[in-house]
């Protein structure tokens, strides 16, 4: 008896093991089919304001970096902190990337990598259909991809979305139409489900033919800034205006005017510049990046003419006259150099810009003379440069 006992025992212990390898086997083949389950982290916010702020061409999730690649005129590619196992996703040309749980959202600028739009004027680029107003939505585990038209009752000639950042389960972006009959600007903060659906509006409440420059979201408040769009190139300066609203669309306050450098397509986004961390709102203008302390509206002078990104209460740019890479404390005081751009020394680089941080590193892409681009990273605790 007590040995038939004793074999039942063994029994059950080999079949609790038989199904335990089982299951387990069963939790694995379904992890890894998905890029979240891997993670330790899931976004609720899609991507960081400072990375939206200069383009949004790079965002993280768990151990993944999805970025734009301008090797390869910005198509979606994604690969390990470490620039490992790099993958194209996409063959779309994309800009403003956020990355929540399986998914990538993302606009498509025409313009990226297509020298014969870049070479047009202000307005020919505008009728030409220059800024695609599609929201996408790419599937990371199959590779399918929904796409969200913005529809507006109004009949216009241009219709522009910016500024896509994603948080928890709605997409917020910025969207400015010029209506047909009269010709006159209309800006307004958006916002839709992830799913596409819901699109409403959450707050149109600027003055009559201003246009909404850029919106930054921190908080769980919007802060914009406005201004009045220069089509004739014939003032050097346009007044606008800073402010925030709550992500409802109430509370509503004005932050300070703002005078900012000439507001026309022909020019490069950086004259919209705009990115908010709570307690100040950072801007670039015609005298250069100033901080406006987003309380009481005074204004510090930055001596900064680039854009920037923050890390650790530290803010990181490029000092374009000795090419040294340089961070400052976020009053614009005790500047101290990080390390020596070597790349930035050859004559032929033409265009050089941070487009955005991740956990330690900060990245940076140039074009030389040739119109070839490049992407470089720096690595802040070790001060490595290299070419990624």
């Amino acid at each position: 008896m007590g040995k038939k006992i004793k074999n039942n025992i063994i029994q059950y212990i080999i079949v609790f093991l038989g199904l335990s390898i089982i299951i387990t086997f069963i939790a694995y083949y379904f992890n890894a089919s998905s890029e979240v389950t891997n993670s330790k982290h899931i976004n609720k916010k899609g991507n960081s304001q400072w990375n939206i702020a200069n383009g949004g061409e790079i965002a993280r999730q768990g151990k993944w970096v999805y970025y734009a690649n301008p090797e390869d005129n910005w198509k979606l590619y994604k690969m390990k902190e470490d620039h490992s196992a790099k993958e194209k996703l996409s063959d779309i040309s994309v800009g403003c990337i956020n990355v929540v749980g399986d998914y990538v959202y993302f606009l498509n600028n025409v313009a990226y990598g297509n020298e014969s739009i870049m070479n047009r004027s202000s307005m020919d680029r505008i009728k030409s259909e220059y800024f695609v107003p599609i929201i996408y939505k790419l599937n990371i585990n199959d590779g399918s991809i929904s796409e969200f038209e913005i529809k507006k009752e109004e009949d216009f000639d241009y219709l522009e979305v910016k500024y896509l950042t994603v948080v928890n389960d709605w997409i917020y972006y910025s969207c400015s139409i010029r209506t047909t009959n009269p010709g006159i600007y209309k800006s307004s903060i958006c916002k839709m489900k992830t799913d596409g659906s819901e699109e409403r509006m959450v707050f149109d409440k600027f003055d009559e033919g201003s246009y909404l420059l850029s919106i930054s979201l921190t908080n769980k408040k919007i802060y914009y800034r406005t201004g009045f769009l220069n089509e004739s190139l014939l003032d050097d300066a346009i007044s606008g205006e800073v402010g925030v609203v709550d992500y409802s669309g109430e509370n509503n306050r004005i932050i300070s005017d703002v005078v900012s450098k000439r507001i026309a397509f022909a020019q490069s986004d950086r004259s919209h510049y705009m990115v908010a961390n709570g307690s100040g709102c950072f801007i670039d203008t015609n005298a250069g990046m100033k901080k406006i302390n987003v309380n009481n509206g005074k204004k510090v002078d930055m001596n900064i003419y680039e854009n920037i990104v923050i890390k650790d209460n530290r803010i990181f740019y490029i000092d374009y006259e000795t090419n040294m890479f340089n961070k400052m404390s976020l009053n614009g005081k005790a500047k101290q150099s990080v390390v020596k751009l070597e790349f930035l020394e050859n004559d032929n680089i033409r265009y050089r810009s941070i487009i955005g941080n991740i956990n330690n590193k900060v990245y940076i892409e140039t074009m030389n003379e040739n119109g070839e681009w490049s992407f470089y990273c720096v690595d802040l605790r070790t001060k490595e440069v290299k070419k990624v």
